[in-house]
């Protein structure tokens, strides 16, 4: 009886990391690298600007990881530029965006 509940715990856990892995692997996600958050506050800021940014459908920002997780709308495309500037236009400084268009170290072009 121990066996099965121990295999049915790691089993459980590694069904947890796997979904967690896959949901920021999505074709459709673009992970943001930002320095300069500390709080809540600061991650609800970025939050606002990034939905904002047309074809988004949802941004979910950590201050504590220093990192936005950013969604484009079905079947749409939005641009590695209005992320980054969204992100600036809040006060903050992307380190790295990384997505379906690319990876970008300095504010992409287009």
């Amino acid at each position: 009886m121990k066996n099965s509940v121990v295999v049915a715990n790691v089993l459980a856990w590694m069904m947890a990391c796997v979904s967690v892995a896959g949901a920021a692997e999505t074709p459709n996600n673009t992970i943001v690298s930002i320095k300069g958050m500390h709080c809540a506050g600061c991650a609800n800021k970025v939050t606002k600007k990034l939905q904002a940014v047309p074809n988004v459908n949802s941004a979910s920002v950590d201050a504590d990881k220093g990192t936005a997780v950013v969604n484009a709308a079905a079947g749409k495309d939005f641009s590695p530029k209005a992320v980054w500037e969204a992100i600036e236009s809040a006060g903050y400084k992307p380190t790295e965006l990384k997505g379906p268009t690319g990876t970008f170290t300095a504010k992409p072009t287009k």
